[in-house]
């Protein structure tokens, strides 16, 4: 908690640290989303590593259980922050007709299709699959920041 505060004042204080249940929570959508980027990328890099591991000659199985454990961590830290902070914090619900109400539905749609791919990577060590957690999480950014709205993304 102490790091957490500390890295916040390193900051510049922009952001509000609150104590949420066991969890705190940053209310700064710009370190929200560098952190799913940084787990994203620690996701991509235990792929690799697994990779690597699985098609070795001599497998070192304690290795590879190692890298599958902080993949499996990374995963649940990636989708406690999409569901966590944006779905359930940040986004907020319209009704049919409300201003702002297809905004609503396209970014419900990308981050829900971002969970739903984050939590596939448990069983999926494909590089080509963090990719594309990478566009998804690109056209949330980019709705979310900007106020547009691309098309919806094919599953």
């Amino acid at each position: 908690m102490l790091k957490r505060f500390l890295f916040l004042v390193l900051l510049g204080g922009g952001a509000i640290l609150v104590q949420a249940g066991s969890h705190p929570i940053i209310f700064d959508d710009d370190v929200q989303l560098k952190l799913l980027h940084e787990d994203l990328d620690t996701v991509a890099r235990c792929i690799e590593q697994i990779h690597q591991i699985n098609t070795a000659a001599e497998k070192n199985l304690p290795q590879l259980v190692r890298w599958i454990a902080v993949r499996e961590e990374y995963v649940d830290k990636a989708q406690e922050i999409i569901s966590g902070y944006f779905l359930a914090l940040r986004l907020k619900p319209k009704t049919s007709g409300e201003n702002g109400y297809d905004k609503y539905l396209y970014q419900l749609t990308v981050l829900h299709q971002l969970l739903v791919a984050v939590g596939k990577m448990r069983q999926n060590n494909s590089p080509d699959a963090v990719a594309d957690l990478k566009v998804l999480l690109k056209q949330f950014e980019d709705s979310y920041f900007s106020g547009g709205q691309g098309s919806l993304p094919q599953p």
